[in-house]
């Protein structure tokens, strides 16, 4: 083989080497993507899932107080 083709051999060796780590970096990118999305979706579930909770246990605590003043109230009503 003469020094020309030894050279481009290489070369071809080594842009396809090139071209098979920069797939692999893309493809690897995309998994860690996908990864980071599927936590931020998670955590925006839990956030939302957190918040819902409070707001069903503060109407609780509403319906409660609004209860007890009923029957305090009517039972005042009832004294005058």
């Amino acid at each position: 083989m003469t020094k020309h083709a030894q050279q481009v051999k290489v070369d071809k060796a080594k842009e396809a080497k090139r071209v098979e780590d920069a797939e692999w970096h893309d493809d690897n990118a995309r998994k860690r993507a996908e990864i980071r999305e599927a936590e931020e979706w998670e955590r925006a579930k839990r956030a939302a899932d957190a918040e819902v909770k409070h707001l069903l246990n503060m109407e609780a605590d509403n319906k409660k107080y609004l209860g007890w003043a009923e029957r305090k109230f009517a039972k005042d009503k009832g004294k005058k």
